[in-house]
């Protein structure tokens, strides 16, 4: 077993974390909308939910690969499900009213914390996106993660994880929350653009389940 220290095994995380952020996917486009429609601290309250669902996704992917990988290759009703929740959102966004802002409450605040835990967690693409960097980084022998590990090692890969995360939403939702203040003419072609690019996903999705 290779030894690596637990600040090198967080920073690692967080690059890798922070960059997965960063192409469009349901978290990211959610994050912005969210911020668009509420405010900054919904849209980080949502960012910060999921973070630490992505802490979970990472610990399923490191003790349960094996489990994992067979359900995700194997069971059909992943890309179904897939399918039907992109299509679902896409057509969600593309027939949206105008976009209005809503009052800020406390409850507000717990129910967009939650809406970011379920969108993270409703993610078909985390857990084998996850599987494969663990798999990739162990193959070249840059950062073995693995159950063999210290738990030092295997908590800091977490935490290092779920900053990324969060440092790359925290960054959609201060950049929506700029385009929100300035025109709700952007906010409109924003939600087209977020709903014709679920759509896309979805169609790709219900291929890949229905057809390979």
């Amino acid at each position: 077993m290779v030894a690596i220290h637990p600040f090198f095994a967080f920073f690692i995380a967080v690059g890798v974390s922070f960059g997965s952020a960063i192409p469009f996917g349901p978290i990211n486009l959610s994050v912005i909308d969210t911020t668009i429609r509420n405010n900054l601290k919904c849209g980080v309250l949502f960012s910060l939910a999921a973070a630490l669902v992505e802490i979970v996704q990472v610990m399923v992917a490191l003790f349960c690969s094996v489990w994992v990988a067979e359900f995700f290759t194997k069971s059909p009703a992943i890309k179904v499900g897939a399918f039907i929740l992109f299509i679902v959102l896409g057509f969600f966004f593309l027939f949206k009213g105008k976009v209005k802002k809503k009052k800020e409450t406390p409850d507000s605040q717990v129910a967009n914390f939650f809406k970011g835990a379920l969108i993270a967690l409703a993610n078909p693409q985390t857990l084998p996106f996850w599987i494969f960097i663990l798999t990739y980084l162990e193959t070249v022998q840059m950062i073995p993660i693995n159950a063999n590990q210290p738990w030092s090692i295997i908590i800091a890969f977490g935490v290092g994880v779920c900053v990324g995360k969060f440092l790359g939403l925290l960054g959609f939702s201060l950049l929506s929350h700029r385009i929100g203040k300035k025109s709700t003419k952007i906010t409109k072609v924003t939600n087209q653009a977020i709903g014709y690019f679920l759509i896309v996903i979805g169609v790709i999705q219900g291929i890949q389940a229905f057809f390979m």
